[in-house]
């Protein structure tokens, strides 16, 4: 469709409260709906739909995979007719047609997470980045990082010119807002039961994710606190989900770790904002989008102080070797036990989050699409 900027936002249907769903369906919503003479149009759910018509990632209608997974499913439609002024692929590449006629593309990498710890990932994930992403980032006009760790992997690890990259960060989801903390107690009383104070960790259980050196750390602090706190794990089950109940059961602090399962978008607020603290020990992020959606609560974080997490974060979080469990359960104690920080975190949390709009995120992308059409569809240096 000539005089449109099209952009794939399939994902915040398929992958709804993933990092690439979030991201398609907030960077859209943000857009307007013309630029520079040309309309802005996603596609989405077999149709063309502009930005204010695309449900949030985190709520709307999903469409089921019927047990296929996104990256099966990612190639462009064969249904368009490929005369769109431009092609944003916002999931790294993955499905981008091969070299030849066709529109411009531009690219968005959240991370080479496949091509560095490939045990992270599903395995026919990690073939299919392994095969396609490095073709569809050479052949791109424009490529987009979320970080500048990101840039750097692209840099060190596929050999992309730092020109052809501009680092375009993302931003609190419109749902992640401070809520008051007795409302907040009240809320996870009344879903989860919960009454004690609690840490809390939301995310994936891969080994990336290092969830096995929180509950480890958990295990050597939880006798210390003096207010019986309990750690709450939120995420939905996976193949290794099984492995991190088994090492809470090993270490005996079941009673003090309470697994909650996957948790809908509108709950994590209430869950953000009544904790004492969130922690997340990562050791790879290409953004690391929970601990952003911690401080847009207003809630205290620790976190891993590896690839992008300093950068996203800045002084605003309580930053740790995550290779170190006494680090990660030093750390704990100092949140529990110490008033005045627990509050400067908060303080700084909301001032860092505000520092990310998707609306910036938004224009910024769309200066990316002004400049590909302006150099026309080359990548450059090419």
């Amino acid at each position: 469709m000539a005089g449109v900027l099209a952009v794939d936002v399939r994902a915040a249907m398929w992958y709804q409260g993933h990092g690439i769903g979030t991201y398609a369906s907030e960077l859209f919503g943000a857009m307007p709906p013309d630029c520079g003479g040309r309309r802005i149009l996603g596609w989405c759910q077999g149709r063309w739909s502009s930005p204010g018509e695309v449900p949030p990632g985190h709520r709307g209608g999903r469409k089921p995979l019927s047990g296929r997974r996104f990256w099966n499913l990612a190639a462009r439609p064969p249904e368009l007719s490929g005369n769109e002024d431009l092609w944003h692929n916002p999931h790294s590449g993955l499905g981008s047609p091969g070299a030849g006629p066709g529109p411009p593309l531009v690219v968005t990498v959240h991370d080479l997470i496949p091509l560095v710890c490939a045990e992270s990932g599903r395995s026919g994930f990690v073939r299919a980045f392994r095969e396609q992403v490095p073709g569809a980032v050479g052949r791109a006009a424009g490529v987009i990082a979320v970080s500048g760790h990101t840039r750097d992997d692209l840099i060190r690890v596929l050999g992309v010119p730092s020109g052809r990259i501009t680092v375009i960060p993302e931003a609190p989801p419109g749902f992640c807002r401070p809520v008051a903390r007795s409302e907040a107690r009240e809320h996870v009383l009344r879903l989860y039961g919960i009454r004690a104070p609690f840490f809390l960790y939301v995310g994936g259980f891969s080994a990336r994710k290092n969830v096995r050196a929180l509950v480890q750390a958990f295990s050597v602090i939880a006798g210390r606190l003096w207010g019986h706190e309990l750690l709450l794990i939120a995420g939905a089950p996976d193949r290794t989900y099984a492995q991190v109940q088994a090492l809470a059961h090993r270490l005996r602090c079941t009673s003090r770790v309470a697994f909650l399962g996957r948790v809908e978008a509108e709950d994590l607020p209430y869950l953000y904002s009544g904790a004492e603290a969130f922690i997340y020990p990562s050791l790879y992020e290409g953004f690391g989008l929970p601990p952003m959606e911690a401080m847009a609560c207003g809630c205290p974080v620790i976190c891993s102080d590896a690839t992008s997490l300093p950068e996203v974060c800045g002084d605003a979080a309580l930053l740790v070797d995550a290779r170190d469990v006494d680090a990660i359960a030093g750390a704990i104690r100092e949140v529990a036990e110490c008033h005045e920080l627990a509050t400067r975190l908060r303080e700084r949390g909301l001032e860092r989050a505000r520092a990310f709009s998707w609306r910036t995120s938004a224009s910024r992308t769309l200066n990316v699409y002004s400049q590909v059409l302006g150099a026309g569809s080359k990548p450059e240096g090419s």
